[in-house]
């Protein structure tokens, strides 16, 4: 079973980027996986130009999260091997969207350990975004670094910045939403967790 352009509704996914691969198996653990020739192509894609068409630029950018996400979650081994996997394709190393992807795989894999190169994600990305960011985009920026900062235990500025992120998108949908509330429960602050509830209505 194969699935493309929408969230998986099994356990035990294989995921390429562009496309998601029941495993035959039945073995509910999910991995990540690159496919060299479908991202080289993809490569191609950022880097012809296509005029402005709005429509475009928004599946490319959606398309380009995905391949980045891909990238650095399906990476092992060492910080060495996914800073040479951003490396090798520069493409969508220079996208927002392409950045921003990629910290998310490095925060919702078991990457997370990775900081270091976490961070070099993130301050790339902070040289691209701006006001003419989408909301998003900048809210999303926001919430990773504010998981960045609770990696490295650094809680007060992680607070910081996911309510900043919360500020810009206050939606349930905006993944610093969640991470406030595993904050607070974390630290027993039930008062603030009750008035981020309260705060945040549901979508």
């Amino acid at each position: 079973v194969y699935i493309m352009g929408k969230p998986s509704p099994f356990e035990g996914m294989i995921h390429f980027g562009l496309w998601s691969k029941f495993k035959s198996d039945l073995d509910d653990e999910t991995s990540y996986q690159i496919d060299d020739e479908i991202f080289r192509h993809w490569e191609q894609l950022l880097l012809a130009d296509h005029g402005n068409d709005e429509w475009l630029q928004i599946h490319r950018n959606s398309v380009s999260r995905d391949f980045g996400f891909t990238l650095t979650a399906s990476a092992a081994g060492s910080g060495t091997e996914i800073q040479q996997r951003i490396d090798r394709y520069p493409a969508l190393a220079n996208s927002l969207a392409g950045l921003i992807g990629m910290a998310q795989g490095l925060t919702d894999s078991d990457n997370r350990k990775f900081t270091d190169e976490l961070f070099r994600v993130l301050s790339r990305i902070e040289h691209l975004v701006n006001d003419s960011s989408s909301i998003n985009d900048r809210a999303t920026y926001l919430g990773l670094s504010g998981v960045y900062f609770i990696l490295i235990n650094d809680l007060e500025t992680a607070e910081t910045f996911l309510r900043r992120s919360l500020e810009l998108w206050p939606s349930e949908k905006n993944s610093a939403f969640s991470q406030l509330i595993k904050l607070y429960e974390a630290t027993g602050r039930d008062q603030e967790l009750q008035q981020l509830r309260q705060n945040i209505q549901p979508d």
